[in-house]
């Protein structure tokens, strides 16, 4: 299969690349390494420690980046509620604001609904009011049974 020249890689920025690459991670990688060796052997010739007290330096050592990023969790943290501590004293104000529209929207809209609703309640409780005298009156010529007296 013959591939297109554009999707070959360019030869110089590969060896940028490369040469980017050995300057940034394997040149201080190798020397970290070198140093750690020079100094694991150095101890070692001096017979400091035994087994116990090099698993304990290791332990150290594994647990010490964990123990930086909950550092740095912790820091977050307290930042986090150091500004909702400051964001809570700006909020009452425009809260309040709000609070006062709503009030104020919810007192107009039952003003309005009870206003709309009050005819219509009024010629209902007339209707009742009617209904309820004319049984008043219809029950003083009924008897006991409901029946009038001329049936």
């Amino acid at each position: 299969m013959i591939q297109d020249p554009s999707d070959l890689p360019n030869p110089v920025t590969q060896a940028a690349f490369r040469r980017q690459a050995w300057l940034e991670i394997y040149l201080p990688l190798g020397f970290a390494l070198l140093i750690v060796g020079v100094v694991v052997v150095l101890l070692a010739r001096s017979g400091v420690g035994d087994a116990s007290s090099w698993a304990d330096a290791a332990l150290v050592v594994l647990i010490l980046p964990l123990l930086i990023l909950g550092l740095l969790v912790l820091v977050g943290l307290a930042f986090l509620a150091y500004g909702l501590f400051q964001l809570g004293g700006l909020i009452p104000g425009p809260a309040r604001q709000v609070q006062e529209v709503f009030y104020r929207a919810q007192f107009d809209s039952r003003r309005a609904t009870d206003l709309l609703v009050s005819p219509v309640i009024a010629v209902r409780g007339a209707v009742a009011a009617l209904r309820a005298a004319r049984r008043q009156v219809s029950s003083i010529f009924l008897n006991e049974d409901g029946h009038d007296g001329n049936g």
